[in-house]
């Protein structure tokens, strides 16, 4: 039997065991709509908020100033537009070789104003 190599972590990678074994009961029980206010969706906040709490605790931060984000894209989205909102400045430093993901926030901020 051969061994596969997988060299391509820039858009996914495997699950370390302890994060989906965390996950699993979120995946087969617990997979309500959070937002809901019926039990299953209670049930899946509150699993929401234990992750949120343990991983504030890791990082030392306050359980409120962690956002969870659908991926990469959206991160980076809210990161860069957060990030001239909150500073107010208006001058953006980038390279030509970043990703689509960043290149397209980067080029809306240029429409709206900012120097890059």
């Amino acid at each position: 039997m051969s061994s596969v190599i997988y060299l391509d972590h820039n858009a996914t990678t495997p699950v370390d065991a302890a994060v989906r074994d965390e996950l699993m009961p979120c995946l087969n029980e617990q997979f309500g709509n959070p937002s809901s206010p019926y039990q299953s969706g209670r049930l899946s906040r509150e699993s929401i908020e234990r992750a949120r709490e343990k991983l504030a605790d890791l990082l030392s931060c306050e359980p409120r100033e962690l956002i969870w984000t659908s991926g990469g894209t959206e991160a980076n989205t809210l990161a860069i537009l957060s990030a001239v909102e909150v500073t107010g400045k208006n001058h953006i430093v980038t390279s030509t070789v970043e990703h689509h993901a960043v290149s397209e926030v980067i080029d809306y901020l240029q429409k709206k104003g900012c120097a890059v």
